[in-house]
């Protein structure tokens, strides 16, 4: 598959099956996020953690759960049931903000090399913020110290037959043409 069909065939999968990834796939899926551009080509900014405990997915999903709970008043399971999820976390940018486009660009990289490679995905923050208001999970996690998680991406072989989504966005051309929306 080459890349624009990657990316015109990436979706957000919410229920998997519990089939391993293979390592050398999972790998070449986390070299594609390391490929991803970063704000003044600070890598050492990042962080990946990778999980594939079941024990450790089931405290993220309770925590999950707790913080949706607060917020909007009812319990919801978001676990997924994928076997891997990576937790990309980011120290402060200089520029503020800049720590969550780099953590999207390595998450979106991931979720394209992973389409291209047979996995699905989904690309997800309420693990992340879950996490950062966690210090057990955060030690459980071992995201270094003054590094926040900022996105998930939950990785395997999707359980149904879900298929992307056409997406709208406006697009402005600043020669002389009017507003316009390009559809897929």
């Amino acid at each position: 598959m080459d890349a624009m069909q990657a990316i015109l065939a990436r979706k957000s999968t919410r229920s998997y099956k519990e089939d391993p990834i293979d390592e050398e796939t999972l790998r070449a899926i986390l070299e594609a996020g390391m490929a991803a551009p970063v704000g003044s080509g600070a890598y050492d900014s990042l962080h990946l953690a990778v999980v594939q405990d079941k024990a450790l997915f089931s405290q993220v999903n309770t925590a999950v759960s707790d913080m949706i709970f607060k917020m909007l008043g009812k319990r919801m399971d978001k676990s997924f049931g994928a076997p891997v999820m990576v937790f990309v976390s980011s120290k402060p940018a200089m520029v503020p903000g800049m720590e969550y486009a780099n953590a999207a660009c390595v998450a979106e990289n991931m979720a394209i090399a992973a389409t291209g490679l047979g996995i699905d995905s989904i690309v997800w923050a309420a693990a992340s913020a879950a996490v950062a208001q966690s210090e057990d999970l955060l030690e459980k996690l071992a995201i270094p110290e003054g590094f926040t998680p900022l996105l998930c991406i939950s990785l395997g072989y999707g359980a149904g037959n879900e298929k992307p989504r056409k997406h709208e966005i406006a697009v402005s051309f600043l020669h002389g043409e009017k507003d316009c929306v390009i559809r897929v």
